[in-house]
C-alpha cells in the first residue's frame, strides 16, 4: 500500500508519452540487444530504400502493438540513428497518414566517376543541356527537378563548375498511390 501512495510500484516503467532509448547505431557500431527484430528490418528495409536531407525524411514512426517507435537518423547516410519507443495512448498515437514516396540516388557523378545505369535516357539529355547551357561556367551549388511520367528527378550540382553530381528520383503522388493503394 506505501508503494502505491509514494508511487515507487511505477520506477522504471514507462509512463504514456514519455520515451526512452532503446537502441543506436554510431557509425559501425549498433547496439539493438532492445530493439525488436520487426523494427530492426523496417531500419533495414528504410535504409535500402534512401533517406533524404529534410527533417521530416530523417525521422520516421512506427506503430507496433504496444509502443510507437521513432527512428532519428542524423544524416542521409543513416551511420548515426537513435531507435526510441513510447507507450501507445489515445493522446499520443498518431494519425495513420499513408507514407510519402523516398527520394532514391540513381546516379552520380564524382570527379571523372560516371555512374548513370539507373539514369533515363532524356534525363541523361537534360543533364548534357545544364551542362552546356547552365548558369555560366559555374553550376556551383544548384538543383534542378525535373517532371516525369511517373516519376520525379532531382539534379543536384555541387562544387566549382558542377563536378559532382546526384541523381535522385521519387515516384509522383498519383504513381505511388497507385503503386501502393
Amino acid at each position: 500500500m506505501l508503494k502505491k501512495l509514494f508511487g515507487s510500484e511505477d520506477e522504471g516503467k514507462l509512463q504514456p508519452g514519455e520515451e526512452e532509448l532503446i537502441g543506436t547505431r554510431f557509425l559501425d557500431d549498433e547496439d539493438f540487444d532492445k530493439v525488436p527484430h520487426w523494427v530492426q528490418e523496417q531500419i533495414y528495409k528504410i535504409c535500402n530504400k534512401g533517406l533524404g536531407d529534410s527533417p521530416e525524411e530523417l525521422t520516421h514512426e512506427l506503430v507496433g502493438k504496444t509502443f510507437i517507435y521513432r527512428l532519428d537518423f542524423d544524416g542521409p547516410s543513416g551511420e548515426i540513428l537513435g531507435v526510441y519507443r513510447r507507450l501507445k495512448g489515445k493522446s499520443t498515437t498518431p494519425k495513420k497518414t499513408p507514407s510519402s514516396p523516398q527520394w532514391e540516388v540513381i546516379g552520380r557523378k564524382n570527379y571523372g566517376e560516371l555512374s548513370f545505369n539507373k539514369v533515363p535516357d532524356w534525363v541523361q539529355k537534360r543533364i548534357a543541356h545544364i551542362y552546356k547551357h547552365g548558369s555560366g561556367s559555374s553550376l556551383g551549388e544548384l538543383t534542378y527537378q525535373l517532371k516525369g511520367k511517373r516519376y520525379r528527378y532531382k539534379l543536384e550540382f555541387a562544387g566549382q563548375g558542377g563536378p559532382i553530381l546526384v541523381v535522385s528520383r521519387k515516384p509522383r503522388t498519383w504513381y505511388w498511390k497507385k503503386i501502393n493503394g
